[in-house]
């Protein structure tokens, strides 16, 4: 969440008190954890933002499409146009670790049948 530039601290902690109503009424919402003064997706502490980590209830209580995750960020993010305060968008984290928007990813793959065709070498046969 974030507010425009130089927004007090106390007008975003009203806000996210907002945020926590919406969300505590919301079906599929476990539980929440909000954190005034921090930017979760610049990583950055400034008065104007605000981050809320959303904990789901666990599948097997969570039946139907407008349960799934994506369903309950669509519920959400209509909820949160109408606080026009400030910009508000639900994201889900990377289902694996370091493969986000931001970072990229980095693997490694090891041909183990000698048969793979390395563009910049040719195909390798066995071990060198």
């Amino acid at each position: 969440m974030q507010l425009p530039p130089a927004a007090s601290a106390e007008r975003t902690s009203a806000l996210l008190a907002r945020v926590e109503e919406i969300l505590g009424k919301t079906e599929g919402v476990d539980s929440y954890q909000t954190i005034g003064g921090y930017g979760a997706v610049t990583s950055t502490y400034q008065q104007n933002f605000g981050t809320i980590f959303v904990r789901l209830k666990p599948w097997e209580e969570r039946h139907g499409e407008a349960l799934h995750a994506k369903g309950i960020m669509r519920t959400l993010s209509a909820q949160f146009v109408k606080l026009p305060e400030a910009i508000i968008f639900p994201f889900n984290i990377p289902t694996i670790s370091g493969f986000g928007a931001s970072s990229g990813f980095n693997f490694l793959l090891q041909d183990r049948s000698g048969t793979l065709a390395c563009p910049s070498s040719g195909p390798r046969r066995g071990p060198s």
